[in-house]
């Protein structure tokens, strides 16, 4: 196993338990997929309260407040930097908009209302969030880009997964503690090709959750070694609360409407990136799952550890090695 050399990342203990979660990224480009890169993190269970008083003591620096604590259902967000998060809409903040390429100001206001949109209806609506079909995320993408979408949906794998680009929970397994989600990220936007715009976009998504009836049960065949079913019985598990931090970083592209035929209100999607924070390493069935402590897995953690919060690692995308992440 490789090791990331990063300044963010502090040594971890050798070979322990983790909660594993995964990034991935793949692009899209005239609807086509031309690339896809995979790698995966490795979450800890006891790093949570060591995480929390870390931050709590740098609040004297000037840094956001966070008051150490058990997470519950009536405070699902103690403890977490993600407390003083904005809420969702309110998190995703639009530039002000100036002519770029072939659009007016006003179109790009509409357009970057359309990416907003998009974010929204993929993270942040308590329909998509509790696994339903994100309809109307996919009614705001151009045709090639729907195209491709509606198959990873119907035929989800690990490498075409629809969680790479929509925060939906299986209710079987993980379900929210409450309809708001937090949110923290930028938006910008530039020229794209033949003088069409290009949106780009990186936000942090913090969902608090509770285990669903089939929280960590084996998935037949499907599942990795080593997993073993909950303690469905245990009031204690029954009643855990958990964070998953998704990291997303996300291009779309608006081309000039008199030669690319997009509907007004449509946007193409190019590179997509994803980061998984406390969600188990098996991914490709089309949902997030939340890893409440019923997968265990002995897996050498000898690299590094990563912080989910900290938003200045930049591009989450490419090759990388297991890592040890804080807890979320």
């Amino acid at each position: 196993m490789a090791e990331l050399e990063d300044p963010h990342f502090a040594p971890a203990p050798p070979t322990e338990r983790r909660r594993l979660s995964r990034r991935a990224r793949i692009t899209l480009g005239g609807g086509a997929a031309v690339a896809a890169v995979l790698a995966v993190n490795l979450g800890i269970d006891d790093g949570r309260d060591r995480y929390e008083q870390s931050i709590a003591g740098q609040s004297a620096d000037g840094a956001t407040k966070v008051v150490p604590g058990e997470a519950s259902r009536e405070q699902p967000w103690l403890g977490s930097p993600a407390a003083t998060w904005a809420n969702g809409e309110a998190g995703i903040v639009l530039p002000e908009a100036r002519p770029v390429g072939v659009f007016s100001a006003e179109q790009v206001a509409e357009h970057l209302r359309t990416v907003r949109s998009f974010l929204l209806a993929a993270n942040v609506d308590p329909a998509t969030v509790k696994g339903g079909r994100p309809d109307r995320a996919l009614a705001l993408l151009t045709e090639p880009s729907r195209s491709y979408v509606d198959d990873w949906l119907a035929r989800p794998t690990r490498d075409s997964d629809p969680a790479l680009l929509f925060s939906r929970f299986d209710p079987q397994r993980a379900v929210p503690v409450t309809d708001t989600v937090k949110v923290k990220g930028e938006l910008s936007f530039a020229e794209g090709r033949d003088g069409g715009l290009t949106v780009t976009t990186d936000h942090s998504f913090a969902y608090a959750l509770f285990p669903g009836p089939e929280a960590g049960k084996a998935r037949s065949s499907a599942s990795p070694a080593g997993v073993v079913p909950a303690a469905f019985g245990n009031p204690v598990f029954q009643a855990r609360v958990e964070r998953e931090v998704v990291r997303r970083q996300l291009e779309f592209h608006f081309e000039d409407p008199a030669t690319s035929g997009a509907g007004p209100g449509q946007t193409e999607l190019g590179r997509i990136a994803a980061s998984f924070a406390n969600n188990v390493c098996e991914m490709g069935n089309g949902f997030l799952e939340t890893d409440f402590g019923g997968t265990d897995q002995e897996i050498d953690t000898s690299g590094r550890m990563g912080d989910p919060y900290d938003r200045g690692t930049g591009d989450i995308g490419g090759a990388g090695s297991c890592v040890a992440v804080r807890g979320t």
